[in-house]
């Protein structure tokens, strides 16, 4: 009987990485006024060990498209600001990103 209630009482790890995910994403909604872009990179990328590797890559490869930046010695800090002043990205899209770690200079 006690085993029965623990195990229903556990939680399942597909279900939290889901509601994880779906917290995510609508912080990025919220910071990103919406912009369905970025909620796309996320959306399409797998909660898993190099979620935010996979984030980071595609984040950068966006930004450098959009900014018309070639040059591969801009980080993605600089990408973000950059994207930040041309009104790509929203002040709070950029608070967001840059208390990300990994994505400082």
């Amino acid at each position: 009987m006690l085993q029965r209630e623990l195990s229903a009482k556990k939680p399942n790890i597909d279900e939290l990485k889901s509601h994880f995910k779906r917290m995510i994403v609508q912080s990025v909604v919220d910071a990103s006024g919406k912009n369905t872009a970025f909620m796309q990179v996320l959306e399409r990328n797998e909660l898993n060990d190099s979620f935010c590797v996979a984030i980071d890559r595609e984040l950068e490869r966006e930004l450098r498209q959009r900014l018309g930046v070639d040059e591969k010695n801009v980080s993605l800090y600089k990408l973000i600001m950059q994207a930040g002043d041309a009104n790509i990205l929203s002040p709070d899209a950029v608070d967001l990103a840059v208390r990300t770690p990994g994505v400082w200079p």
